[in-house]
């Protein structure tokens, strides 16, 4: 471990946030769960995808952040919205395209991923009367709990219109847990 300091954080709320941001990084791997049902071959498909997950999501966070590192200073003043710069301090505007344009869909990856695995939480709540019925009802034609994705959804909604992102953070990881 480095014994800098400034590498960790200082006080109760930063340690709270640092947690919350370590777990909300980690997330999602144990909702793949709720889905299982719906999977063919899960007992085989199911460590085989999450290793490969794993795997992939690693060497995608780690490698283009070693090569900033070994080639940026001043880490320590890095701020949301760094990322897409540092590509194009390494290699132009297309790098930086590429890296917001990578942003996005990764992140509108873990939303729908999230809403979906979320949402037959959602289900089966309701199927043991410890939320409204109707969130309990499958799509006639699909399968899938319509109302609770939608119920989802504007929640979700919600509270990226109206809260900031650490405090949409902390909310998340307090359901979560």
């Amino acid at each position: 471990l480095d014994p800098d300091p400034r590498l960790w954080p200082s006080g109760r709320e930063a340690w709270f946030s640092f947690l919350c941001i370590v777990l909300w990084n980690c997330c999602g791997y144990d909702s793949a769960g709720m889905v299982a049902a719906e999977v063919r071959s899960p007992r085989s498909s199911f460590p085989r995808a999450l290793w490969g997950a794993f795997a992939l999501s690693t060497t995608l966070y780690v490698l283009p952040l070693a090569a900033a590192l070994a080639t940026l200073d001043h880490w320590e003043q890095w701020a949301p919205g760094t990322y897409p710069l540092l590509g194009a301090s390494l290699g132009g505007g297309g790098l930086e395209a590429a890296l917001t344009a990578a942003s996005a869909v990764s992140m509108a990856g873990v939303l729908f991923t999230i809403l979906c695995t979320s949402s037959r939480a959602l289900l089966a709540m309701a199927t043991l009367r410890m939320l409204p019925p109707a969130l309990g009802r499958l799509h006639p034609r699909f399968g899938t709990p319509a109302a609770a994705i939608c119920a989802n959804a504007s929640l979700v909604a919600l509270a990226t219109l109206t809260l900031r992102f650490d405090d949409a953070l902390q909310l998340s990881m307090l359901f979560y847990c």
